[in-house]
């Protein structure tokens, strides 16, 4: 039997790994996937944390400006000042006072060290005219441009004291245009700029508020808190340094256990683990549903009738069939993993090891893959009827299995991933690969996927047969 079951397995075996596109699909493929995100989103040799560069951008400042009540404002340079690291000018009083305060509210803002200024995040720089900064976004030597036009101050300043049947000021719009290839960067300066706009606004609807209400309740006090230091200089943070408190929150990203320490190669061989381990499942899948081709050929041919005829048990020739594509899934699994190893140790200019240093768990859990992969396709050769319909069907069963599993860049849907065999694989590498030890659900799940999906393929091709 043993001797029938590996005649099986070679004759299936050579027809694969003969085949030369076949090959292509079950290794570069995915080796190509998962190298080229990594590099695009995790650089080369870039240290322990992921991290993104300053966007250049360039900024021109058209803004006049407004004066009000003593107060001048030029939202447009302070938006450069904090975008350059320079100084802001709004907020200073237009007749020179030497005895104005500063806002009591900087010194409790400026304590905040968890956060990133402006400058953290762009690299900008000013420019005189708007044609100079779209032919530097043209060019490429800015990702964004921003123009603030003459009117933006005044359009956003307070109305105070005003006839209340006056117009406001017609809005004006903040030009911003990006790079068709920076999209990225265009989306984030848009939300910083936008940030930016929203905190004024919130604060001279403030400050128009009280100030209006004050001079509509009490005129004498309003005169007297204008000449009153302390007020003023409450009034001086909706105009200034307290602005440079828009900021974004950057963190880090870091692979670490709680007792071990972090993935080395960095954040390149993060994601090598993670979008190469999903992309070892997915074509392994693939790979798994050629070897299902050659069942439902050799039955429309006739030669697995005649393999029935003879004194051979039909579970002897659905193992043998099993058996060949178990093998050929381990075989790719392990060496994808391997090759995932020595991309990531190129990365990082050492010998990276990346799927942790339990080996035996390593082991346990791409045979349990290749068990759970090779049942599956069993079903799929007892339900289709040509092998048209093992591509079609196999294409979808494989793109929602790593749907839900959030194999293509996207999180797992939960709880419907607990169904995807992919899914309790990723999480099994990944756990290894940060030093855990706790995978024995994911064995169990996979080894009890293995067996049901092959008995009941075996029970549903029986009947096939027999119909």
């Amino acid at each position: 039997m043993f001797n029938k079951i590996w005649a099986i397995v070679q004759k299936d075996l050579y027809t694969t790994f003969t085949d030369r596109n076949l090959v292509l699909i079950m290794f570069a493929v995915p080796l190509a996937i998962a190298t080229i995100v990594g590099v695009v989103f995790g650089g080369l040799g870039d240290g322990d944390n992921l991290t993104l560069d300053r966007i250049p951008v360039a900024i021109v400042n058209l803004d006049e400006g407004y004066e009000s009540f003593g107060q001048q404002a030029n939202l447009g340079a302070d938006f450069a000042a904090l975008a350059t690291g320079g100084e802001m000018t709004s907020g200073t009083s237009a007749v020179g006072s030497d005895t104005s305060t500063a806002c009591p509210l900087s010194d409790a803002q400026s304590s905040g060290t968890s956060q990133s200024s402006m400058t953290d995040i762009l690299a900008a720089t000013e420019v005189a005219t708007e044609a100079e900064a779209r032919a530097g976004v043209e060019s490429g030597d800015y990702d964004v441009a921003i123009v603030f036009p003459a009117d933006f101050s005044a359009s956003l300043s307070p109305r105070i004291n005003e006839d209340e049947a006056s117009p406001p000021a017609d809005p004006v719009a903040v030009s911003i245009y990006a790079n068709s290839a920076q999209s990225v960067d265009g989306a984030i300066v848009r939300s910083i700029v936008e940030g930016y706009v929203d905190t004024i606004q919130t604060g001279y609807i403030a400050l128009e508020t009280t100030i209006n209400s004050l001079i509509a309740s009490n005129p004498v006090a309003a005169i007297v808190g204008g000449n009153n230091d302390a007020a003023n200089a409450v009034i001086a943070c909706a105009f200034g340094d307290t602005l440079a408190t828009i900021r974004l929150d950057r963190q880090s990203i870091e692979v670490q256990a709680d007792d071990e320490p972090a993935v080395t190669g960095g954040a390149f061989s993060y994601i090598l683990i993670q979008i190469g381990a999903a992309q070892a499942m997915v074509f392994g899948l693939f790979a798994a549903q050629f070897g299902i081709i050659s069942i439902v050929e050799e039955r429309r041919e006739g030669t697995m009738q005649r393999m029935m005829l003879s004194p051979t048990p039909r579970n002897v020739i659905i193992g043998g069939k099993f058996t060949a594509t178990f093998f050929m899934v381990v075989l790719q699994m392990s060496v994808l993993l391997l090759a995932l190893t020595v991309i990531a140790s190129f990365g990082a200019g050492t010998f990276v090891w990346l799927w942790g240093s339990n080996i035996l768990l390593l082991v346990l859990l791409i045979l349990a893959v290749a068990i759970a992969i090779c049942g599956l396709s069993v079903i799929l050769a007892s339900i289709a009827r040509t092998p048209e319909q093992v591509g079609t069907l196999g294409s979808v069963f494989n793109i929602l299995l790593g749907l839900v599993a959030g194999a293509f860049g996207f999180p797992p849907i939960l709880p419907v991933a607990y169904l995807s065999l992919i899914y309790w694989g990723v999480n099994g590498l990944e756990a290894l690969a940060i030093g855990s030890t706790d995978i024995t659900l994911n064995l169990l799940v996979l080894f009890g996927q293995g067996i049901v999906f092959f008995l009941l393929g075996t029970w549903l091709f029986s009947r096939r047969v027999e119909a």
